[in-house]
């Protein structure tokens, strides 16, 4: 079992195999999670959201490629037929309560005694694809597609940071990867999402995680529109981002800055033919009214003792078609009493 560090924080089962081949290894990874519950509703399966994963790959020490294919069933209970790791294919049924998605990543590193090193990697999903004969038919759905590439460049190393043992992150499953995530880094990735991205013809159909949050005097309010799968912006948006950071042995200090360019076409606009008869030109482009936004954030933590961290943050963001802007500022800080008072001693 494994806990999910992405919000709203979800529960699932996880499944690793790992096996030696090649100068490599070759791995399958299996998830499922289920995002709401039949209780809730007044109709059996309806508002039912679950998610199937599935992820076959090859990784040496400087090279990571993976396959993957998400299955969301939803509004009923899955079957043996949803545990498919072929679901994208055509002619597998999938299509009535089932929303089927594929993902292509890839990883590198390259690695230099006087240079420092780089990390290059990339990422292409892909949901709702029609063959040429399929796009006239009444039922053809527009194709959603997801881009993300960006590389990582370690300068400098740093003495490991010493974190308390209840950070969250210590009980996180997550998939490996090259990150840095010492001494000096410079982040650079691009992401481009189509505006079709996530979306479905029905609300539960999309993917999205429904989110409850309680609110004092009005009970609980739901959101079913909470992005995931590594984009965070949803659909129909572009992003540049700049990012530095620097961790040492105590404390961390990084800068990011973001533009973001996102159309008024959104997660919950119409979908599909009935939304545009000429749907399939708004593919690779960003649809209806633009808005450009930076998003500045300056932040850092340090660790003072075992058991005791301090942090915050200083964030502006400006819409710069608009001429809006807000800023904020937060800070936290987190004591394992046990653990902070025998450093104390």
């Amino acid at each position: 079992m494994a806990i999910n560090n992405s919000a709203p924080y979800i529960d699932n089962a996880w499944l690793d195999y790992t096996t030696p081949a090649g100068s490599g290894e070759l791995w399958f990874s299996f998830m499922a999670a289920s995002f709401n519950s039949a209780v809730l509703n007044d109709s059996p399966g309806s508002g039912l959201k679950n998610l199937f994963a599935h992820r076959l790959g090859w990784a040496n020490s400087f090279f990571r490629i993976s396959f993957g294919e998400l299955n969301l069933v939803y509004d009923e209970m899955p079957n043996l037929l949803d545990l498919t790791p072929l679901g994208i294919w055509h002619n597998l049924y999938q299509d009535k309560k089932s929303n089927v998605m594929l993902s292509l990543a890839a990883e590198g590193l390259i690695t230099t005694e006087s240079l420092g090193d780089l990390r290059l990697y990339g990422t292409f999903a892909m949901d709702d694809f029609d063959l040429p004969h399929e796009i006239a038919s009444p039922n053809g759905k527009p194709a959603a597609m997801g881009f993300n590439a960006g590389f990582q460049y370690h300068a400098l190393d740093s003495r490991p940071q010493s974190r308390s043992v209840f950070d969250f992150n210590d009980y996180t499953l997550s998939e490996k990867s090259f990150r840095f995530d010492n001494g000096l880094n410079f982040t650079y990735e691009f992401y481009f999402v189509t505006p079709y991205m996530y979306n479905r013809s029905t609300d539960n159909g999309k993917f999205t995680i429904p989110m409850r949050t309680f609110t004092f005097g009005h009970g609980y309010v739901d959101d079913s529109n909470a992005f995931f799968l590594g984009f965070p912006y949803g659909p129909n948006s572009m992003l540049h981002r700049l990012n530095v950071e620097y961790c040492e042995e105590s404390w961390t200090a990084c800068l990011t800055a973001e533009f973001l360019q996102r159309g008024s076409y959104g997660i919950d606009s119409l979908y599909g033919l009935v939304d545009q008869p000429d749907y399939m030109d708004f593919r690779f482009k960003l649809r209806g009214e633009i808005t450009n936004v930076l998003l500045l954030t300056a932040g850092g933590s340090w660790h003072w003792k075992p058991g005791f961290c301090l942090d915050g943050s200083f964030s502006g963001t400006f819409d710069l078609t608009h001429d809006k802007s807000a800023l904020s500022a937060t800070i936290g800080v987190s004591i394992n009493v046990p653990e902070f008072s025998k450093a104390l001693k």
